[in-house]
């Protein structure tokens, strides 16, 4: 009987958890339910892409990987916009984009953050460990 319960109560949560994945986010409505496969693999050249944030809007989307760098990118067609290179002196695992689309953030395991204006490509600010400016 013991047995019987924890594996129903197992089942119930996969089915709890992948309800969740499919009736949230994309499947919600926010985007249009058309998949759509996008070879980034040609920009980050050395890496895995850990991070991915879309604008709200869904025209651009942001990516980080393990090669150092984060890409800019329009979603209708796949093409990278920018990439910001030497940034992050190590992996970066994450990123975000405002609510308006048009600044960035990435994360990195250098223990970084930095800001980025999005429409003029440049880098704004680099923040290093308890909030101190780092070193560029």
């Amino acid at each position: 009987r013991r047995r019987r319960r924890r594996r129903r109560r197992r089942e119930k949560k996969r089915r709890r958890s992948r309800r969740d994945v499919t009736m949230g986010g994309i499947g919600s409505g926010m985007l249009k339910p058309k998949a759509r496969m996008m070879h980034i693999a040609d920009v980050h050249d050395d890496g895995a892409v850990l991070g991915v944030a879309l604008a709200p809007d869904g025209k651009t989307a942001l990516s980080a990987s393990t090669d150092r760098s984060v890409s800019l990118w329009e979603v209708s067609n796949g093409k990278c916009l920018h990439t910001f290179k030497d940034v992050h002196t190590d992996i970066v695992h994450a990123c975000a984009l405002s609510t308006n689309g048009h600044i960035g953030v990435s994360a990195s395991r250098d223990k970084t953050l930095v800001l980025y204006d999005l429409a003029e490509g440049k880098v704004l600010r680099r923040l290093g460990p308890k909030g101190r400016h780092a070193k560029d």
